[in-house]
């Protein structure tokens, strides 16, 4: 059973960090949150309480409502300036707030506590590193509203038995190495960030003497002027915080423990400023200006106790690797209707939406017209973004993005990496698009090629289609193969006994085969319909179609004409409801046209591997999918048209579940190790990386 931990805090900058790594870690988060300094669309895959922590009854409400075993406190006002001039906001959210939380857990039975404090405790230090024996003589208001709360929890120690482990950070840094969160703050007040948002304004032509970043302090009796700090990665931070929990669990912690988290190194403004220039290449300028109250010269920690009694140690040492991890992201995609805004930021990335896509545009003409308007859009936003030494990535989907828009980034002076989501203009000549097989295909493919020649890297999503790249493209590289994936902490195994939309869909007593996903031109669907022709008297089969696409409407028809009450459709379902609808499926079916091989990839197979089901593939036996279903043990391999054989599987894995149990396991099994979302965001990561770095 998982530990269930509230995260007090969890929708913002270090409290959505620390969600994800307790997903990573096994644990269940819940995050309580008032969201007027954090964001909602932090907070990924986990349940989001809106709640204030001066509400006695929203901190009561929620600890009753879930089956908390340890509690992590983030929820704190952190601008020291600000808690100058405004100390009652630090007073009333950090002192009261906490104490409110501490009551709130007495009365709910709760009795183990993370808290998040900080080196500002400190004060001006009397030596470096600092230590935790060093007195604690805050300088400012939101350090001593920490300290009033660590007080507080010695006390409640001896009075209570509340046990809790203070975590005093010193200069939180960096963001996600895997990419999945990043940094939001309004206004933003973290060095690194504004560092970086000033290269990336000269970068896009502003002036460098009229920047707006501000060095406070340049008298201080440091080095060269500016203060000292010392900057510890957000990854780390939250390594401590799992291994703080884990002593709390094992009934390790008597009272109330507290530890620095440092890295012990010490790096002064300037340079910061001076190894952001080194990594972004921009000539980044400041002004100086007069000191800000209630900031220390120099401080760096000694986390000595940390790593002797938690056995933690950080592994992000090096200041220009963390500014890396912080660096600008930009998305370009296309504008849904009814989207609030053209210009969103999520996760510390910018998305950029462009032109009009219809969100059913499964008509040739109409997909070529949203193809279109899409490619100007994304050329007038590539034109005002694209900068020497970027890193575009054109994932082509629309075909022929690499033609598009990688001229105009290379030009640019970028490095471009091209992402294959298929084989264009090879596709559509083999699904009949006229014109494809002669001079305007010749055209199409002559144009694809250039563009892949002239990228630094081509990924495939296959192995089969990384073949045919090759054989028809004179690239100086191997094509890599990095396979899209699933995301595994949104879609996991969920029992039929305890899956909703087997009521709601009037499923129960029956073996339910299920197809998912798009309904497409590439997809054979008679293999099925005449397998559940074949199966309408088995009363206890049914087959379950869930989604859309061009090819929906012929099948409604046929299953309609034959009368095939065996066979049942559902609306495609967004991602909230992912895993409920993957799960509720026996076994599912994954359809290509063997024709297509090598030319698609059909990647849904990983959110049914996530789902821990089987798959029962209709196609080329040596496809790329028949490959992954007979290498993991994951399901079995039709042949496209041989119903009769579809028939007999479907049957032999309803009669044997413990056959199909142990797919499933494989099937998750095998994705947790090849095809979850972490294992190809490394993959990534480290490929764009490799291309920053390289040399034309």
């Amino acid at each position: 059973m998982k530990k269930t931990v509230l995260v007090v805090g969890g929708a913002g900058y270090i409290g959505s960090h620390m969600v994800l790594a307790l997903q990573d870690a096994g644990y269940a988060p819940v995050v309580f949150d008032n969201l007027s300094r954090g964001h909602a669309d932090a907070v990924r895959n986990a349940p989001l309480v809106v709640g204030d922590l001066r509400s006695q009854s929203d901190l009561n409400g929620c600890l009753a409502a879930h089956a908390i075993d340890l509690v992590m406190h983030f929820a704190a006002l952190a601008y020291v300036g600000e808690s100058m001039h405004s100390p009652d906001l630090y007073y009333q959210n950090n002192v009261v707030g906490a104490l409110n939380l501490l009551s709130a857990m007495r009365k709910n039975g709760q009795s183990r506590l993370v808290f998040s404090s900080s080196c500002a405790t400190y004060g001006e230090p009397q030596h470096i590193p600092i230590a935790e024996t060093h007195p604690q003589r805050p300088i400012n208001p939101y350090g001593q509203t920490k300290l009033i709360i660590e007080h507080a929890l010695a006390d409640y120690a001896r009075a209570y038995d509340l046990r809790s482990v203070s975590l005093r950070y010193f200069n939180a840094a960096g963001c996600d190495p895997k990419g999945r969160a990043g940094e939001q703050h309004d206004p933003e007040t973290h060095l690194i960030p504004l560092v970086l948002a000033e290269a990336l304004r000269t970068k896009h032509g502003g002036n460098p003497s009229e920047t707006a970043l501000q060095v406070f302090g340049g008298d201080f009796p440091t080095t060269d002027g500016s203060c000292v700090r010392d900057y510890i990665h957000v990854s780390d931070l939250c390594l401590a915080h799992l291994l703080a929990s884990e002593r709390l669990l094992a009934s390790e912690v008597v009272g109330a423990e507290a530890y620095n988290l440092a890295n012990g190194i010490g790096f002064s403004v300037l340079e910061v400023i001076q190894a952001s220039r080194e990594v972004t290449g921009q000539p980044i300028q400041y002004r100086l200006m007069a000191r800000r109250p209630g900031d220390p010269a120099a401080l760096v920690g000694d986390a000595g106790k940390a790593l002797a009694t938690l056995r933690w140690k950080p592994h992000h040492t090096d200041l220009r690797s963390i500014i890396r991890t912080v660096l600008e992201v930009h998305a370009i995609t296309s504008r849904i209707p009814g989207a609030s805004s053209a210009l969103d930021t999520t996760r510390g990335v910018h998305i950029h939406r462009v032109a009009t896509a219809g969100a059913e545009s499964h008509g040739l003409l109409r997909r070529g017209r949203a193809y279109f308007e899409y490619y100007i859009g994304a050329r007038r936003a590539a034109r005002a973004l694209i900068c020497p030494g970027d890193v575009v990535v054109l994932k082509t989907d629309p075909p022929m993005l690499s033609w598009a828009v990688g001229k105009l980034a290379k030009r640019r002076g970028a490095k471009l990496v091209v992402w294959l989501q298929d084989v264009f203009p090879e596709v559509a000549h083999v699904y009949g698009l006229p014109g494809m097989g002669g001079a305007s295909g010749f055209a199409l493919r002559h144009l694809r090629n250039r563009s892949l020649v002239a990228a630094n890297e081509v990924v495939a999503i296959g192995d089969r289609m990384a073949d045919r790249i090759a054989k028809a493209v004179p690239l100086k590289k191997k094509v890599r193969v990095i396979h899209n994936w699933a995301d595994g902490q949104a879609i996991q195994p969920v029992e039929p006994a305890e899956n909703s939309l087997r009521t709601k869909w009037n499923l129960q007593g029956k073996f339910v085969v299920g197809y998912s996903g798009n309904l497409g031109r590439v997809h054979e669907f008679e293999t099925i319909l005449n397998a559940a022709a074949a199966l309408r008297t088995e009363t206890n089969i049914l087959f379950l179609i869930i989604g859309r696409g061009p090819r929906l409407f012929d099948v409604r028809v046929r299953v309609e004409r034959e009368g095939l009450s065996n066979v049942t459709f559902e609306p495609h379902q967004e991602r909230e409801a992912l895993s409920l609808s993957l799960a509720v499926a026996d076994v599912h079916l994954s359809v290509l046209q063997p024709r297509f091989e090598g030319l698609v990839h059909p990647s849904k197979l990983y959110g049914i591997m996530a789902s821990g089901r089987p798959t029962i593939f209709i196609g080329d036996p040596n496809g790329e999918t028949a490959s992954i279903l007979s290498s993991t043990g994951s399901g079995l391999t039709i042949r496209t048209g041989d119903s009769a054989a579809l028939v007999e599987a479907i049957k032999r894995l309803r009669d044997d579940e413990r056959e199909r149990g142990a797919m499933g396991k494989s099937a998750r099994l095998s994705f947790d190790e090849r095809y979850a979302m972490p294992i190809a965001f490394k993959k990534w990561r480290e490929l764009i990386e490799s291309v920053a770095r390289a040399h034309d």
